[in-house]
């Protein structure tokens, strides 16, 4: 199953696909949102299934407990290596490793077998670095390991999974088959600069194959001048003895001396797949030492077109292109044929999940889906746009499913929050009141989030900040977090528009922060400069004049609490 995952710079709740599905619920981070799979009714019984929220594996979007709001100083990064090398006990290796790594700040996918190691993983750069350092100075044989480091904002994956695997990469009838130990049975490797060569001028006079040994829909995202599209989706259908086919399309027939250049993402898997090419008698195969990402760091974009599709949070990656631009896929829109864009989807019929390519008015216009036929299916993601929208999709997801809500399965408590947070008072009070009696005593969450809609209600923004740092289950935090920033913010407004000089002390324990973030926030949201152990108000006077009498007296009120 191919699983789309992209996460922003920043983790801030953007709802923006909520699924209906017959079984659970579950929450992950989907394209920088989180995406909430809902209960429908069971078309045969007419049931509801049980509500059950969980988080996905490190290939699944990455959900909302592995990524944090990284609002601090440290520096990230995703770090890419393998190494083919005997291991005579990969289970001590691991263990010393978890061991290593025990209080270190990195996740990601760290795969050992007895044929070496191969690793994709992230975290803060002096961790994550200093593993990769660690390795080679510690572990026999590992003195010649190379790998690459890509900057990049907070975590790019949910957890560690550090653990055995007999394959390193899915090669259809396994690695064990081919001697990947042994460079000699290995393509030969080139350099960056010899590859562009190579793509410029051919090999000894001949034309080469260039052969991209990944999946279809990496090739989609961008790919080397002369490479024909992948006919298979996922590497472990790569022809091989145990395949229907035992070569790829585009070798098959050709001489034995045809000079062949492979190439993948960071180069693992036309490493091995080069030694079940020279069994079958390729006498000139080379490799692109690094990958592409090796090559784009070298040698940039050229002889390259579209973006890198890579498995981590990011999804796609141009590293010479403008942050603030958006990447560009080669393949069009699968369903209209124009203009495609970046990252892919994954089907919004839960039951076909599809990667694929679109234009923003097909995804748009078929909400997600690859097809209308998928349209129509009984399980669906429904496209939002923020989290103002999260309430009123489980409003709607409710009058389709009325029993439903009165059942204990329903999240009668985010339901709340996403009200409250997108300032929709008045529904969250409503839908407070219908709260069965049974769940509303007993679900501390629900508790919770009644508590911080009384307050909020009664503009006591003080007292809220007690109910907010409750321990919330995971699938709140992020609608928590959003509700705190727009309480600050809205309160600092208000201060900015009343006052001309406040204490500093009372900013900060009014939006429950230290002095240095009540100087930065302040100074964000209403111009505020610290004179001392005061906040001065500049250039507001205008905006000051604009609020109510009865704002002053409810910003005056709530100020009597800190008093």
């Amino acid at each position: 199953m191919h699983v789309a995952a992209h996460c922003g710079t920043r983790v801030r709740l953007d709802l923006n696909h909520i699924v209906a599905t017959g079984s659970f619920f579950r929450p992950v981070r989907y394209r920088s949102s989180l995406e909430v799979y809902g209960v429908a009714r069971n078309r045969r019984n007419g049931s509801c299934g049980r509500l059950v929220w969980r988080q996905l594996g490190a290939l699944a979007p990455v959900c909302a407990a592995g990524l944090q709001d990284t609002r601090d100083d440290k520096e990230y990064c995703v770090v890419n290596f393998y190494h083919l090398v005997d291991i005579v006990d990969p289970d001590e290796v691991i263990s010393r490793h978890k061991e290593y790594l025990e209080d270190k700040e990195v996740k990601g996918r760290i795969y050992i077998s007895e044929q070496g190691i191969n690793a994709q993983f992230g975290g803060v750069t002096e961790d994550a670095v200093g593993y990769a350092e660690w390795l080679i100075a510690n572990e026999p044989n590992f003195d010649t390991l190379e790998y690459s480091v890509d900057p990049v904002e907070t975590h790019m994956f949910p957890k560690l999974r550090l653990q055995y695997k007999a394959n390193l990469i899915s090669l259809s009838g396994g690695m064990q088959a081919v001697p990947v130990t042994n460079p000699e049975a290995r393509a030969t490797k080139v350099k960056p600069s010899d590859w562009k060569k190579m793509l410029q001028q051919g090999v000894e006079g001949r034309t080469p194959v260039v052969l991209d040994v990944r999946n279809s829909y990496e090739w989609d995202a961008g790919h080397f001048e002369g490479a024909e599209r992948p006919l298979e989706d996922n590497f472990h259908e790569t022809p091989t003895e145990a395949t229907e086919d035992p070569l790829p399309k585009y070798l098959d027939g050709l001489e034995p001396e045809t000079p062949v250049m492979m190439y993948c993402t960071g180069g693992i898997r036309c490493d091995v797949y080069s030694t079940y090419l020279k069994q079958k008698g390729f006498q000139n195969l080379y490799t692109l030492e690094g990958g592409i990402q090796n090559y784009m760091k070298n040698e940039g974009l050229d002889h390259w077109k579209g973006s890198l599709y890579v498995f981590d949070g990011r999804m796609a990656i141009r590293p010479n292109k403008d942050a603030q631009e958006p990447l560009e896929p080669v393949a069009s829109c699968a369903l209209c044929g124009g203009k495609a864009i970046l990252p892919h989807l994954n089907c919004a019929n839960v039951d076909c999940n599809k990667l694929f390519l679109a234009c923003q008015e097909c995804q748009d216009k078929l909400q997600g889906c690859c097809c209308e036929q998928c349209t129509k299916a009984p399980r669906l993601c429904i496209s939002t746009s923020d989290i103002d929208t999260l309430g009123k999709k489980l409003d709607e997801m409710e009058l389709q499913h009325p029993d439903a809500f009165e059942s204990d399965t329903w999240p009668h408590g985010l339901h709340l929050m996403a009200h409250i947070a997108a300032r929709d008072l008045p529904n969250a009070r409503f839908m407070s009141k219908r709260i069965p009696d049974t769940i509303a005593s007993r679900d501390a969450a629900v508790k919770k989030a009644h508590a911080v809609l009384r307050l909020l209600w009664n503009k006591e923004y003080v007292l809220v900040w007690e109910e907010l740092e409750f321990d919330w289950p995971e699938e709140y935090k992020d609608v928590v977090d959003y509700l705190a920033e727009d309480i600050k913010k809205h309160v600092l407004q208000m201060i900015g528009r009343v006052y001309s000089r406040i204490s500093l002390a009372t900013v900060a324990k009014l939006i429950n922060c230290s002095d240095e973030d009540a100087i930065e926030l302040a100074s964000r949201e209403c111009n505020a400069v610290k004179e001392g152990d005061f906040l001065v108000m500049s250039g507001v006077s205008a905006e000051r004049e604009k609020l109510s009498e009865t704002d002053v007296q409810m910003l005056q009120s709530i100020l009597v609490h800190i008093s």
